[in-house]
């Protein structure tokens, strides 16, 4: 039986491999880039080790906590968890300090709003009747913005909860987000007091899933080849028989995952008349950027809520990773475009640091700072970039989606890569 050959070792990638190594299926994992992770990896970067984005799960993310004991892992190895919480500095209009309940359902959320501090009453409960009337699920062609038009809601929880947390879920503005993909996270994420509880790393991403991912397929018999680039898929008859290699190399496959992002996917599809409307789909998902400011003020400092939101930018957020075991070290988070990008990373580091400065004047001076930008982090999830979002069968036989970019009805965040690569291997499994 040949193997299941599988394109890209991101975290889809990974996710496929596995599930079917553990079905016992032969797995060649194929990945241009020289460690597994993609774009939720950790890097080198100066002579230290960091993420390339300060990544975090959500307690509804099942798939991804149920790939992660498959493989070995323990959750409390990997990651602190705490109840959500969420400090909004507002330098214009007052802070925000929300924290989960402990009620059942979405009786927590309720509680959280109704003992927030930084509201009056009067807006506390104002609060609670508009998060009640988002409750209906707004239709596919609307905004975010145009649906917390439509629904009302007040212009200060807007501007400190309902849009951080959109361009926070989908890195991507209220303005031109989909509604409906929104709607989505926050019913998943606010179903009960578990389901949103914040998962924050506590090791290195590669230390999390890729490593222990790619130590499973080891035992299990996989062969993983880095630093290996695919230049073309081999088409005959309709059926998938193969693909060439960068160096020249080909190799016959029956059966081949295509679990790279939507650049490279596209690049690999557009060659073949069966799947070239499929490559021009995946072309126009827009990619949008995320950079992450590494700041490091030195072991005694701290924050006293490892996650803040941070309004008036540029960083929209900012972590403590002393729970990552690395004390004095904060990510300042800037999703999306803007003015940033045209700034250099000394510029738009001491930028950081000087807002970090106004919120914190405590903090003094970091002794030393580090900008990791993915220019490609994830599509812009607008209403028109859930049209475009593919199956994960594809009409090659034999070839088959895997990729947070694919109809998963998610944004492009870790559980939708691990969805669509498991939702891959057991359709490809099931068809034989």
């Amino acid at each position: 039986m040949k193997p299941v050959v599988i394109i890209g070792a991101g975290w889809a990638g990974l996710a496929a491999a596995v599930e079917l190594s553990a079905r016992g299926l032969p797995v060649t994992l194929i990945e241009a880039a020289p460690t597994a992770g993609g774009r939720a990896r950790s890097v080198r970067h100066d002579g230290r080790t960091f993420d390339n984005g300060q990544h975090l799960l959500l307690g509804a993310y099942r798939d991804t906590r149920a790939l992660l004991a498959r493989i070995g892992v323990r959750e409390a190895d990997v990651f602190a968890r705490t109840p959500l919480e969420l400090r909004m500095r507002d330098a214009a209009e007052g802070d925000l300090h929300l924290r989960a309940g402990s009620l059942p359902g979405r009786l927590h959320l309720a509680q959280a709003l109704l003992g927030a501090s930084g509201l009056t009453l009067r807006e506390r409960w104002r609060w609670l009747r508009a998060a009640h009337r988002l409750r209906r699920a707004p239709a596919p062609e609307l905004t975010v913005s145009a649906w917390l038009d439509a629904a009302g809601q007040p212009p200060r929880m807007r501007r400190q909860l309902w849009e951080p947390l959109c361009l926070a879920a989908l890195n991507t503005p209220a303005g031109i987000a989909s509604a409906a993909v929104f709607h989505r996270v926050l019913e998943d994420a606010f179903a009960g007091p578990e389901q949103s509880a914040l998962y924050l790393p506590s090791r290195a991403l590669g230390r999390v899933l890729p490593d222990p991912a790619a130590a499973f397929l080891r035992v299990h018999g996989a062969n993983t080849r880095y630093g290996t680039r695919v230049r073309h898929l081999s088409v005959r008859d309709g059926r998938i028989s193969g693909l060439e290699l960068r160096n020249g190399e080909t190799l016959e496959a029956d059966t081949v995952v295509l679990a790279c992002g939507p650049h490279d996917s596209a690049r690999l599809l557009a060659a073949h008349a069966e799947t070239s409307e499929i490559a021009e789909r995946l072309t126009g998902l827009e990619m949008l950027p995320i950079a992450t400011i590494y700041l490091d003020y030195g072991p005694e400092v701290y924050l006293e809520t490892a996650m803040q939101g941070l309004l008036g930018g540029p960083l929209q957020w900012i972590f403590d990773r002393g729970l990552g075991g690395e004390p004095g070290l904060f990510a300042g988070v800037i999703s999306g475009s803007g003015p940033h990008m045209a700034l250099d990373n000394e510029t738009l580091a001491a930028t950081a640091q000087h807002q970090l400065g106004q919120h914190f004047p405590s903090l003094g001076h970091a002794r030393s700072a580090w900008v990791v930008r993915e220019r490609r982090a994830t599509f812009a999830a607008t209403p028109v970039a859930e049209a475009l979002r593919p199956a994960s069968q594809t009409p090659v036989h034999g070839l088959w989606l895997a990729g947070d970019h694919l109809d998963t009805g998610l944004p492009a965040t870790l559980e939708g890569a691990v969805r669509s690569g498991l939702d891959c291997a057991q359709r490809l499994a099931a068809a034989g």
